[in-house]
């Protein structure tokens, strides 16, 4: 554990990793990432039918994480996912979350999830629960309306606990109903769908599906809520490979002068389709048709996670340096092993700087690119500081990169925030670590989910100075 005096407040705070990493939902667990007629079951104790079939709906749009399940307003008899799971909550307590975006607001009644043969345990949209509301009903619990779902993005969490029926919007708690009388058994759980009445609105979507056998606590929800889950192979990293074209190109490895910047972006759609994801890039590779024997010094590469899509001139701001030093040309996929890795967020574009800045010339290493017309911004000069060029222009030909990415891990920030005079606890500080973010309960604690390269810990509240504290 670490303290650190903020001023008037007080941080105390332990960093335990993986704790949430490794908790993918037990029963099922839906990522809805690969297009077809099924989806895999990504839960750690898979039920019903694996993968299961996907009838009358699609994959595909855009959901929180990659692709997603789209409605079409048609019948659940003909427009369904059968989960081939038995429904069996019984009396236990238990979780199902859901990502919804594109909800349409009125009465009309779509249908979400359920299983009429468990005491018509359903969820669906407008009718009974309102123009834009949710509505959990059946199965022996009194009805939960959870308001103003639509259009969304919305992230939905039903819990029960033997005690009491909750639903989260966003991490955040926003109904509960005291309810002890849950007899969850049915015939057959569907999603996408109710019987036979009508399912998810065209133009609607539905992605991370999750069902537990727990009932998650306010920490975990509001830790995982807008975090895609490691199922599958959860540290198995992957190859991705972006273009496959022969086009020559002088550049990065522009030797026949002095001095090169080069800028290369990469969209998200392109990683994605790649078969990438969110996680940690430790390497690059370019394709070198021919090699130099010159070698590159004040060689760099750098990286960002990048908003935009087509670059007017150097970014010159941003930058992570991964690697720093000197390099050489070799036929063949050359591969630069990063000094520091580099986290992809896993929703914005990716963007690379390769420099170098030499003091004498010989000939250009060419590489394989691909047509890309507004990815590559580029220049090259003698007697100048490559890695500071100003000018440059767009290049049509991108040159084909490879690397490797690892999931991202997580891991539980815990900890206690304290007035540093009085030494009571803080009610009601907010906490962020990353894109996480929590707040302080009656006793000051809090707990939120951290990622692999979030590093300082963020905490204010009106009255208190704000401040940042590094991780030790």
């Amino acid at each position: 554990m670490t303290v650190r005096n903020l001023g008037i407040l007080t941080v105390l705070f332990a960093f335990m990793q993986g704790a949430f990493a490794q908790d993918v939902p037990e029963l099922i667990y839906y990522k809805f990432d690969a297009a077809g007629a099924t989806v895999e079951n990504f839960a750690s104790a898979p039920v019903g039918t694996n993968p299961a079939p996907v009838t009358g709906l699609t994959i595909g749009g855009t959901g929180q994480f990659g692709t997603a399940l789209q409605g079409n307003g048609g019948a659940s008899s003909s427009n369904i996912i059968n989960t081939g799971w038995v429904t069996n909550l019984g009396t236990g307590h238990w979780t199902i979350s859901l990502y919804l975006n594109g909800l349409v607001s009125n009465t009309t009644l779509y249908y979400l999830f359920g299983d009429a043969g468990a005491n018509s345990f359903r969820c669906f949209l407008g009718g009974a629960a309102g123009a834009g509301n949710l509505l959990l009903r059946g199965g022996g619990l009194p009805d939960l309306v959870v308001p103003s779902v639509a259009t969304g993005p919305t992230v939905v969490h039903f819990t029960y606990d033997g005690t009491a029926i909750k639903a989260y919007k966003n991490g955040v708690l926003s109904v509960s109903a005291n309810a002890s009388a849950a007899a969850i058994a049915g015939t057959g759980f569907t999603l996408g769908g109710y019987s036979t009445s009508t399912g998810m609105n065209a133009g609607s979507v539905l992605d991370e599906f999750r069902v537990y056998n727990r009932a998650l606590d306010a920490a975990e929800v509001a830790a995982t809520w807008n975090v895609e889950l490691g199922g599958g192979s959860s540290t198995t990293p992957v190859t991705v490979t972006i273009g496959t074209g022969t086009t020559s190109c002088g550049y990065p490895y522009y030797t026949l002068y002095e001095d090169a910047r080069t800028q290369i972006l990469v969209t998200k759609a392109e990683i994605e389709a790649a078969g990438g994801f969110a996680g940690m890039i430790d390497n690059l590779e370019l394709s070198v048709i021919s090699a130099n024997s010159i070698t590159m010094n004040g060689f760099e590469i750098r990286m960002q996670n990048y908003s935009g899509s087509t670059p007017a001139g150097f970014i010159n701001t941003d930058w992570t340096t991964v690697y720093a030093g000197t390099d050489v040309a070799t036929v063949g996929w050359h591969n630069t092993d990063f000094m520091v890795p580099f986290m992809w967020d896993g929703t914005s574009n990716l963007l690379f700087q390769i420099c170098y800045d030499n003091t004498g010339w010989n000939g250009n290493s060419t590489v394989n690119g691909t047509a890309a017309s507004g990815m590559t911004w580029h220049q090259h000069d003698d007697g100048a500081s490559g890695c500071g060029f100003a000018g440059g222009s767009t290049y049509a030909t991108r040159p084909n990169l490879r690397f490797e990415i690892t999931p991202m891990s997580g891991a539980v920030l815990e900890g206690i925030v304290t007035n540093a005079t009085s030494g009571l606890p803080v009610i009601g500080a907010k906490v962020m670590v990353g894109d996480s973010l929590t707040y302080t309960l009656l006793d000051g604690s809090y707990s939120l989910l951290c990622k692999g390269t979030d590093v300082i810990v963020k905490v204010s509240k009106i009255g208190f100075d704000n401040n940042d504290v590094p991780f030790t």
